[in-house]
């Protein structure tokens, strides 16, 4: 029972499954998106993400689905990849996004370490929200190990609504995959030093 008011997510919705989704894109109005999202007919949701036209050439799936595990000319150049996702996100699969990093992994006869990284929140929606520690500097992590060298084994993060869990603050270390924060089995739960990846 959330107390802040969840209607953004409707009005998100409705035109990220029209202009998004759809091809051709249906643009809609905001007083439109209720209705719409009422009478969508999810069974033509494949159709809809595949479909192409002469002037939409390539199909919403082909274009934001990145598939390829193929990462051996990002790695040659030296690339590094920082993934995340919430383990609560309604939008985007983390048992997929695990399965992407295992098939990359796989292509890399167990090395993809060496140049990515995937982070799973737990209780994360989709890119922030929920019971979780969702705030991070991802981007920081990446720098260091672009410039320094330093992979990231763990990043910092907080919680940006602690009074899910009833409490002032609330840190976690979120862990490269396929490693997960461990309590200690001392000190306080709501402080990252208490807790390491294993």
């Amino acid at each position: 029972n959330s107390t802040t008011n969840d209607s953004i997510l409707m009005t998100l919705r409705g035109p990220q499954t029209s202009m998004v989704y759809t091809t051709p894109p249906v643009l809609i109005t905001v007083a439109q998106n209720f209705d719409r999202e009422l009478a969508y007919n999810r069974d033509d949701l494949m159709a809809n993400v595949t479909r192409t036209t002469a002037l939409y050439t390539t199909s919403s799936a082909d274009f934001g689905l990145a598939t390829s595990t193929d990462l051996a000319a990002f790695k040659q150049n030296n690339g590094k990849l920082i993934m995340y996702v919430g383990r609560a996100d309604p939008a985007v699969s983390s048992i997929e996004t695990i399965g992407y990093y295992d098939k990359v992994n796989l292509a890399q006869n167990g090395a993809a370490a060496q140049f990515v990284r995937l982070f799973l929140i737990p209780g994360m929606n989709h890119g922030a929200g929920g019971p979780s520690t969702d705030r991070f500097d991802a981007l920081s992590a990446l720098e260091d190990w672009v410039e320094r060298g330093v992979a990231p084994d763990s990043i910092l993060a907080a919680a940006s609504n602690p009074g899910y869990f009833g409490v002032a603050s609330r840190t976690r270390p979120l862990c490269a995959y396929p490693t997960w924060a461990r309590y200690s089995g001392t000190g306080d739960i709501n402080v990252a030093g208490n807790f390491s990846c294993r």
